[in-house]
């Protein structure tokens, strides 16, 4: 069973089951489907994977951000940084722009170098408004939608904004 939607780049498809495995897809001969890797992942993925530029990269429920080689599996490399107790169980925001890998962190939005795996940028889109831990949980959900060098995003309980990514500054929110 899958844990989260399909990434695909035309040459290679990603997904992650209930059992944490990342798991890439190619078509062998006669256009038959070949799985070349799996990798075992540490915590649940409920964001498709992103494949891009010769690699899948991976947003864990536990916000860690990994990438992969498309072609052998190798782990390339890992970010994460420590965080709000909570995280919610839905599709999280994992994009790109140009050479930048775009990711949700709780309320703001990082600029990821994909060679690397270091942040570039980061921008606070989402800010808390409560008192609880439930009522603080803030996260950047869903694709972000892109035209030009604008995204706009949309953060769980909180807000929607759009982001000039040319200038890294918030647009509105």
């Amino acid at each position: 069973e899958l844990s989260s939607g399909v990434g695909f780049d035309g040459k290679t498809a990603a997904v992650t089951t209930i059992d944490n495995e990342l798991v890439a897809f190619t078509l062998g001969s006669k256009n038959q489907p070949v799985i070349p890797w799996r990798k075992m992942l540490q915590a649940r993925v409920y964001t498709a994977p992103l494949v891009a530029g010769g690699r899948v990269f991976v947003l864990a429920g536990d916000r860690t951000v990994q990438a992969f080689d498309a072609v052998t599996g190798a782990k390339l490399w890992s970010f994460q940084r420590t965080s709000e107790p909570l995280i919610l169980s839905q599709a999280g925001t994992l994009g790109v722009y140009q050479n930048t890998l775009l990711v949700g962190h709780s309320g703001r939005l990082l600029g990821i170098n994909p060679d690397t795996g270091q942040v570039q940028w980061e921008l606070s889109v989402a800010t808390s408004r409560a008192t609880n831990d439930i009522e603080r949980l803030i996260d950047l959900v869903g694709v972000p939608n892109r035209v030009g060098d604008s995204v706009c995003l949309r953060s769980f309980q909180t807000s929607v904004a759009c982001v000039d990514l040319a200038k890294n500054a918030v647009i509105w929110s």
